[in-house]
């Protein structure tokens, strides 16, 4: 994922603010779903501004939820170990 860039342009993004957000946003949706008051709450702190002072954009928000759902739906930081049901061994039609 490249770096999005703010608004304003006197304003930085650092890397650790980038990564904090979508932690945050992980621990938000662990016990309830994800409102956007609380989205744009995480996204002001994460980002140390308002949406309106050019610290970040809706869309940039929108997008971070998106790739955290993805990464939980595709097993998160660490690897889940898959069982699989058991296969038939006897050919169809027997």
């Amino acid at each position: 994922m490249t770096k999005p860039k703010p608004v304003n342009p006197v304003l930085s993004i650092s890397d650790a603010d980038l990564a904090s957000a979508p932690a945050q946003i992980g621990a938000e949706i662990v016990d309830q779903p994800l409102r956007s008051s609380a989205l744009a709450r995480i996204m002001r702190q994460a980002f140390h501004g308002s949406d309106a002072g050019g610290a970040w954009e809706w869309r940039m928000a929108y997008d971070l939820m998106k790739a955290k759902a993805i990464k939980e739906l595709l097993g998160g930081d660490t690897p889940r170990q898959v069982t699989l049901p058991p296969q038939n061994s006897s050919p169809r039609g027997s």
